[in-house]
């Protein structure tokens, strides 16, 4: 009866794949380099990232942001917007290959977590543990007294 499920369950998600992927590319990992020049209210791409002041008195530093996943329209026109959601997910930063942080977005899709200045790879799942929604890893640099503001995007797997 389990393995039943299982199948059922794969063959859905391979006949969905191959329906709603063919001719587009896997997502790729992401990089973008923090610009102390920017606020966290002015708005960037999907996947980039800014730099905002930490507590100058206790050099705070790391990551913060939010993770977004597509509106998950089969069919996008500008009549017809389809506007990126919040997603709650796990987060992890490594740097060298070993985590060296971990977090949980809200229901708003907000994150933050303190980390020493340097360059990370931050990757995120999604709660479900499902194979959808999923976002590729991006790569942050943390400079001191400041954390970098990144929007990590997560593709609904509709095209």
């Amino acid at each position: 009866m389990r393995l039943t499920r299982l199948l059922a369950a794969l063959a859905v998600v391979v006949m969905m794949l191959a329906g709603c992927s063919v001719g587009v590319p896997a997502p790729a990992p992401s990089a973008a380099t923090a610009s102390q020049s920017r606020s966290p209210a002015e708005s960037s791409p999907l996947g980039a990232q800014s730099s905002t002041p930490g507590s100058a008195a206790t050099g705070e530093s790391g990551i913060e942001g939010r993770t977004m996943v597509d509106g998950g329209c089969p069919v996008y026109s500008d009549a017809s917007p389809c506007p990126a959601k919040p997603i709650a997910a796990h987060l992890t930063a490594s740097a060298a290959g070993h985590v060296v942080g971990r977090g949980t977005s809200d229901g708003d899709g907000r994150f933050r977590i303190s980390l020493p200045p340097g360059s990370y790879v931050l990757q995120a799942v999604n709660l479900s543990g499902g194979l959808f929604p999923r976002s590729a890893p991006v790569n942050v640099t943390v400079r001191s007294g400041r954390y970098t503001a990144v929007t990590v995007s997560f593709d609904s797997g509709i095209q």
